[in-house]
């Protein structure tokens, strides 16, 4: 996934939060960018390669995955002058800046290890998506979106999240749901994952704690009981929508899982027992 994804808007001396530029995986020539005055805001910024940071007059290099807060009129020096490299990043002002950093345990001129870019990427894909579409930027829905973007890295670096998925078996996990009522091989999965189907499978189990047929089985059922208390759907065409091929495979894989029949069930949803 690769994003060159840049906004930057006027600045609002006198806004709560004001968000005045983010980037997500910019990719810049080998460097260093030198700003003595900063930029007059704060800026969060993750670097997915080697940087050269200057921190109390001292520079020093530092590895993948670095993440580095500036405060308000911090001077920047960061870079890498060998070799291309990568960052995202966010400038942002205003009064509760320094109470939502401080909340979430982030301290200016720290760097830090951050091995999960991905949910600040996620984050500041929406917050761009919000200033950049077709409604003005709501304020209160970009607050909140920074908000929950600086807890969920906070809790990250933290450690008091479960262990992230690998992101191998996770492409695996989303491409089940995506396709949860389709035909899909162990090998065809194995492949993506770039295992083999036996490794595949135990990799999956140790992380999802079913195995991959079993993960689509239970996607499957969930789709039926919802599906049965649609009242204009008979059981033939539930299990056509759930993709069995016929009622007796699945009415087998409802009763295994429900422990009675999809008709027995339906009755318990409109008798309201």
């Amino acid at each position: 996934m690769i994003f060159k994804t840049l906004k930057f808007t006027i600045p609002r001396p006198d806004a709560e939060l004001h968000i005045s530029g983010t980037g997500i995986r910019q990719e810049m020539r080998p460097y260093i960018v030198d700003r003595p005055q900063g930029t007059g805001d704060r800026l969060l910024m993750f670097f997915y390669d080697p940087v050269l940071l200057k921190i109390d007059d001292r520079t020093r290099q530092y590895p993948p995955n670095t993440l580095m807060l500036w405060d308000d009129g911090a001077g920047h020096y960061y870079g890498n002058t060998e070799r291309r490299w990568r960052h995202s990043w966010i400038h942002f002002h205003g009064r509760s800046a320094a109470e939502l950093l401080a909340e979430n345990g982030f301290v200016s001129g720290m760097p830090l290890t951050f091995s999960r870019p991905d949910v600040m990427e996620e984050y500041l894909l929406k917050i761009y998506k919000e200033l950049t579409g077709t409604y003005a930027a709501d304020a209160i829905i970009l607050k909140n979106l920074f908000h929950c973007m600086l807890r969920e890295m906070d809790r990250s670096i933290r450690g008091t999240a479960a262990p992230a998925i690998p992101e191998r078996i996770f492409r695996a996990k989303m491409f089940i749901e995506k396709n949860q009522t389709g035909k899909i091989t162990l090998r065809q999965l194995a492949a993506g994952a770039r295992l083999s189907v036996p490794h595949f499978c135990a990799e999956f189990k140790k992380w999802m704690g079913v195995s991959p047929v079993e993960y689509q089985l239970q996607l499957r059922f969930e789709l039926a009981k919802y599906l049965l208390g649609n009242r204009n759907l008979n059981i033939t065409e539930i299990a056509l929508q759930t993709g069995c091929s016929d009622i007796f495979q699945f009415s087998k894989m409802f009763r295994k899982r429900a422990g009675q029949s999809p008709s027995a069930f339906r009755k318990t949803i409109f008798s309201g027992k």
